[in-house]
């Protein structure tokens, strides 16, 4: 049963994408690269989210819960798909990889793309990170059932899945696995938890078990617990975007271009462009240095254009509110 779907990332990339004009040279790579980053993880936690919700999304015995973020005792835990059984919680990471992806003996995590490797961080790791994250909520709040005085031994499983179209090589965790088996991959490991349960004690297995409306409090609560990450990217590479242009100031200096142009029978473009007008009704240059700045005119074209327009400036800027 869907309870949580993945958060529009939509408004992320516009603001990013809002931030491109202002931003030059290595700023404006970073942006680019950091856009590219988040589409690729969005499409792909989409696709992820999809093979579940075609699996479990209409399942009343499992909950799904897409994209959390949680917050508690000063950690946080951003969790790409939880699951929630009778028998366990399940945490899961989807990756993307566009083509391959190398772990060694040591469980360092190398990544190829275009021809380039590069180290990341572990996945597995991050998962054991957000399960401690988690287990620490559920004893907080005290969602952790009881039998006969006892806390349930409730299972946490963790899984990193790889985006289906990545080769995966080297020593690979029995816990990473491609995205596309996910429910079979689950499937084998609850049988075997019920195999090993079963082999020693099948009353602790089903003391062991929650119920519904159990797994539903849990559930309920961490998207009570939901906290999206809101990020200023403009403060975070640095940009300042441009502020917004006085629009009456602006239709001034459009006035005075065109009687400009019709004195001196030119194009109005030949005087300003349309942005450079809207960079002086957005800035409002006080002095001739300041309105060369701003226009990148030097003194000639000043003393041509120029003081017209800082002129006009002054005079708008004297009229009372």
């Amino acid at each position: 049963m869907l309870i949580k779907s993945i958060d529009d990332k939509t408004k992320s990339f516009r603001e990013i994408e809002s931030l491109l004009p202002f931003a030059e040279g290595r700023k404006s790579r970073a942006l680019l690269h950091e856009l590219t980053t988040l589409k690729k993880g969005y499409y792909n936690e989409k696709q992820v989210a999809y093979l579940i919700d075609h699996a479990y999304g209409e399942r009343q015995n499992t909950l799904v819960l897409h994209d959390l973020r949680l917050e508690h005792g000063g950690l946080s835990a951003q969790i790409d798909h939880l699951l929630i059984n009778p028998g366990a919680i399940y945490i899961l990471e989807s990756k993307y990889f566009s083509q391959k992806l190398h772990i060694d003996i040591h469980g360092n995590w190398i990544a190829r793309y275009d021809h380039a490797e590069y180290a990341i961080p572990s996945p597995i790791e991050q998962n054991r990170r957000h399960i401690r994250v988690l287990r620490k909520i559920l004893e907080d709040y005290e969602l952790i059932p009881s039998r006969l005085g006892y806390k349930v031994e409730l299972n946490f499983f963790d899984f990193v899945l790889i985006s289906t179209n990545c080769i995966i090589e080297g020593e690979i965790p029995p816990n990473v696995i491609k995205a596309d088996t996910v429910e079979t991959s689950i499937r084998h490991k609850w049988d075997s938890e019920c195999d090993r349960y079963l082999w020693l004690n099948s009353f602790k297995l089903a003391a062991n078990l929650i119920t519904h409306n159990e797994m539903r409090r849990i559930a309920e609560k961490l998207l009570q617990l939901h906290k999206p990450l809101m990020i200023d990217y403009a403060a975070k590479f640095g940009i300042s975007p441009k502020p917004p242009a006085d629009t009456a100031l602006l239709q001034k200096l459009r006035t005075l271009r065109a009687d400009l142009a019709k004195t001196h029978r030119i194009a109005p473009q030949r005087i300003f462009d349309d942005e450079t007008l809207a960079d002086l009704a957005r800035y409002k240059p006080k002095n001739p240095a300041e309105i060369m700045k701003t226009t990148k005119t030097e003194k000639p074209e000043f003393r041509r254009y120029g003081y017209k327009f800082l002129n006009t400036i002054l005079e708008y800027e004297s009229q009372p509110a």
